[in-house]
C-alpha cells in the first residue's frame, strides 16, 4: 500500500470515530500519529479541531500554531486559530 494512502486512510478512520463521539480517544490517536510523523500538520489540524469541539481552547490554539508553522498557506488553520 502506497504510505500517503495509508496515512489519508488513518486520518480518516479518526475522522470517522468523530461521528460517534470518542473525541478524546481520538485525541490520543491524533497524538500518537503526531509522534509518529511529526512534521505532517494533517493530524495536528485534525487534533486542533478536536481541542474545539472538546472546548480546550489553549490546546487548540497550539496545534493550530503548529500547523501554520508547518503549512503557512492553510487559512483554514489561522481561522480556526482565530476562534
Amino acid at each position: 500500500m502506497n504510505l500517503r494512502i495509508g496515512y489519508c486512510f488513518f486520518l480518516s478512520l479518526i475522522s470517522a470515530a468523530n461521528c460517534f463521539g470518542q473525541l478524546e480517544r481520538d485525541i490520543k490517536d491524533y497524538t500518537r500519529n503526531i509522534e509518529l510523523h511529526p512534521h505532517k500538520w494533517q493530524s495536528y489540524f485534525a487534533r486542533g479541531e478536536t481541542w474545539q469541539k472538546l472546548q480546550e481552547d489553549s490546546s487548540a490554539i497550539a496545534d493550530f500554531s503548529k500547523v501554520i508553522e508547518l503549512n503557512p498557506n492553510l487559512p483554514k488553520a489561522f481561522f480556526n486559530r482565530g476562534n
